[in-house]
């Protein structure tokens, strides 16, 4: 890069018209300065939020557009531009001082306000007077008396200006105010509710004076949903001089301010500072632009008569004032001077092209063609878009009506008329011609934006191809450069807490001269400050970039850096969505594939703590012979392994436990429930299911055996429980009672009612057990 400076720019709120017209001269200041540029971009929706969908911004997250800003300082930008009084209408910290001192160390020109530590340099408009003007004008000229208000945010030098300018001319006019009359807006269109509220207050206002363009024409809205005519029912006047401020029905009395003039001017500031000059304060001179919307009726700027005869036609001093008057007609208000010389140039050869037509009567095909090749070229080109379609051809229109009054021969108002007809068609076919080309590039972005997500998440597994695959998609998207930084690790930034940004990045992929290079995660290049975000740029041209955050819900994961024209940047804002979505996707999948591994790695750990858990869950600790889950689950599995088959299940219960524990001891009462099972076991043999199912209740089940019917297995178990107290040398008997059910194996078969069944028969069999435990030894 050498020696050429790069220039950072803090931009509050990109998609309004007064951010569009500073950036666009910003633009044009560093292509003729020969600097690089970098705007960090803040993208804010609160406003419209708040409208829509109530409140709620730190469920919008808006608040993390804030952080780019701070990104600055892993740029190595060599000066700043700083437009304090937009990036304070949207940010959560509105101390001014703590948000400056990050940038300290840094050379800034700070624009929209003032810079009361006389650190950096200031530009300002003149709001005030601009203002005073305006509303003196109403007040004067209208005799307006009952004038209400339309503020800007509270905490905006620009709107407290322009508030006291307001109130000082009542003041001076002797006529009342009070605060019910003020609609407190925030420079957005998201007003409306407020306008309405205030007019409905003073249906009989007479003037409604806005802060700025863009609520103003939300004023016009509302008036209209209350019948009030603009211009002569109730005035309206503004503040910026938008783009569409001529275009709005009526045309918008206003104040302008140039913003395209104050981004020039900020640039030469700030590359002053960098130069070693002394910080200084500048103040934006204002114009008042009177138009229909206060009640003016505003004759020509121009008038044909006076300017043009038969005589002076082409004389040079007569063709270039009516040109100047022409162009300031159409052109917007905020026109660099490179853009104004070359429209005039094209006026100056269309107006020459139609008189010369008209005076010779050539209407041939070649004569068309000139005169069309200089319409096509003005419309199409670089300056049409400054150029307002409409205006032109009211020129046109005004000639022709100056003609009919001024001309007598036929013939030559028939070729005056003819010419008219022509210019308007072609102006309106080029007007068409663009208008389609804007829609089917949009329609084609619009195809292309959603690509991103689709291709990063399709390659989730791969890291080279994740990070490269937006690169692709940016180069289809007319992106000359971009680059694609991630923190080390996702970070959370809650509402209402402080930011730090970290220290480093890391470079994954960028976008070179239609080149792509994606790094896998052990490769990704570190950036800090010592080595920002601008090394990997070659010196053989100027960079004007675009930084926007990357961000989802509380999580940042890093920035994209584009290279774009300014009309692409709010495009850039919607890839800057769905990278973010692709990126949190990545998180997730990253931690859930790192947990994955984690259980692989103890997968054979598990399994055997899992056979040990099982035949735990499943057994009884005191006899080994199954539990009561045990039981269900083999018993749900031998219904269905014999299906169609007969099965007996048998219940048993061990006599007398509670004499056993009370007479001989706990110890006793184990040893009881133990020889219970073994008895079991033995009678029933290893084919029977056999379980404790608690206490002292015991289940077995087995298939039926024609030469061992049930009578025959309860009589075994009554056998071994003889055999067992014959040789167990205890005091007490160790015996069971039994019942039993048969049932037919199949997938319905309910085992609580064949339980219930066996149970009893298990009570019958209680009556007959033996009374007492005890042996008379």
């Amino acid at each position: 890069m050498g020696k050429n400076l790069t220039i950072g720019v803090l931009i509050g709120n990109a998609n309004s018209p007064h951010a569009k017209s500073f950036m666009r001269g910003v633009y044009d200041a560093a292509e003729k300065m020969d600097v690089n540029l970098i705007f960090f971009l803040g993208v804010h929706m609160t406003s419209y939020f708040s409208q829509y969908q109530g409140q709620g911004t730190e469920d919008r997250f808006d608040y993390q557009y804030n952080v780019v800003y701070d990104y600055a300082h892993l740029a190595d930008v060599d000066g700043l531009i700083i437009p304090y009084g937009a990036i304070c209408i949207f940010s959560e910290d509105k101390n001014k001082a703590h948000f400056m001192d990050k940038f300290k160390n840094i050379p800034y020109v700070l624009v929209e306000e003032r810079d009361e530590q006389n650190i950096g340099s200031s530009i300002i408009s003149d709001n005030y007077k601009g203002m005073y003007r305006i509303v003196e004008h109403l007040v004067t000229v209208h005799q307006c008396r009952k004038l209400c208000f339309v503020s800007g945010p509270d905490d905006n030098t620009d709107a407290k200006e322009r508030a006291q300018a307001f109130l000082d001319v009542l003041k001076v006019y002797g006529i009342d105010f009070c605060d019910s009359m003020t609609a407190r807006g925030d420079y957005s269109q998201a007003c409306g509710k407020q306008i309405g509220e205030v007019l409905d207050r003073y249906p009989d206002a007479d003037a409604l004076v806005c802060a700025n363009d863009i609520m103003a024409e939300t004023a016009y809205q509302e008036c209209a949903k209350r019948g009030l005519v603009v211009g002569k029912d109730i005035a309206i006047t503004g503040y910026d001089d938008w783009e569409m401020a001529k275009s709005m029905l009526p045309p918008l009395t206003t104040v302008l301010q140039n913003e395209l003039d104050m981004g020039y001017e900020s640039v030469k500031a700030v590359i002053s500072l960098c130069n070693g000059e002394e910080p200084k304060e500048m103040k934006a001179p204002t114009e008042v632009k009177i138009r229909a919307s206060c009640g003016c009726r505003i004759a020509s700027e121009y008038c044909f008569e006076r300017m043009v005869t038969d005589k002076d036609i082409l004389e040079e001093n007569k063709v270039n004032n009516l040109i100047d008057a022409l162009c300031k007609r159409v052109l917007q208000s905020q026109v660099g001077s490179d853009i104004q010389k070359d429209v005039r140039s094209f006026m100056k050869k269309i107006f020459i092209n139609c008189v010369d037509i008209y005076r010779t009567s050539d209407t041939t095909s070649n004569s068309y063609e000139t005169l069309m090749d200089n319409v096509n070229e003005l419309f199409t080109g670089r300056c049409g878009r400054y150029i307002s379609a409409t205006a032109f051809g009211e020129c046109i229109n005004e000639y022709i009506k100056y003609l009919f009054i001024k001309e007598n021969d036929t013939g030559k108002l028939q070729m005056a008329s003819e010419i008219a007809g022509v210019l308007q068609q072609y102006i309106q076919s080029c007007v068409i011609t663009q208008s389609n080309m804007r829609e089917n590039q949009s329609e084609q972005d619009t195809m292309f934006v959603p690509l991103i997500s689709r291709d990063m998440i399709a390659n989730i597994d791969d890291a080279i191809a994740f990070c490269g695959a937006p690169m692709y998609i940016l180069n289809l998207l007319r992106v000359k450069s971009a680059y694609l930084y991630m923190l080390p690790h996702p970070c959370i930034h809650k509402y209402g807490q402080e930011w730090v940004c970290p220290e480093n990045m890391y470079l994954v992929s960028y976008l070179e001269d239609g080149r792509v290079t994606a790094y896998g995660e052990n490769d990704w290049k570190a950036i800090d400050s010592g080595c920002g975000m601008c090394s990997k740029w070659t010196a053989d041209r100027k960079r004007r970039m675009t930084v926007l955050n990357l961000f989802q819900g509380e999580q940042q994961y890093g920035v994209l850096m584009v290279e774009v024209e300014p009309q692409d940047m709010l495009l850039m804002h919607l890839v800057s969505l769905q990278i973010s979505n692709a990126l949190s996707f990545y998180c997730l999948y990253r931690q859930q594939k790192n947990t994955q591994e984690q259980l692989e790695v103890l997968i054979d750990e598990v399994n055997e703590k899992n056979k040990i858990l099982g035949y735990v869950s499943g057994y009884d600790e005191l006899t080994g012979i199954l539990n009561r889950r045990g039981f269900m689950e083999e018993a749900m599995k031998f219904v269905h392994s014999h299906s169609g088959k007969t099965a007996v299940l048998l219940i048993a219960d061990l006599d007398h436990l509670k004499q056993i524990n009370d007479n001989y001891g706990h110890i006793s009462g184990d040893y009881a429930i133990k020889t219970s099972a073994q008895i079991l076991k033995k009678a029933l043999g290893e084919d029977a299911l056999a379980a404790r199912m608690g206490g002292d209740e015991f289940v077995s089940i087995q298939l039926a055996d024609s030469e061992l019917p049930p009578e025959l297995l309860v009589n075994r178990i009554k056998i071994a429980c003889e055999e067992a107290n014959a040789s167990s040398g205890k005091e007490f008997y160790v015996e069971l009672s039994v019942g039993y059910t048969m049932f037919t194996c199949d997938s319905l078969v309910d085992f609580e009612a064949i339980l219930s069944n066996s149970d009893k028969m298990l009570y019958e069999a209680k009556k007959v057990r033996r009374a007492s435990v005890k042996k008379h030894i």
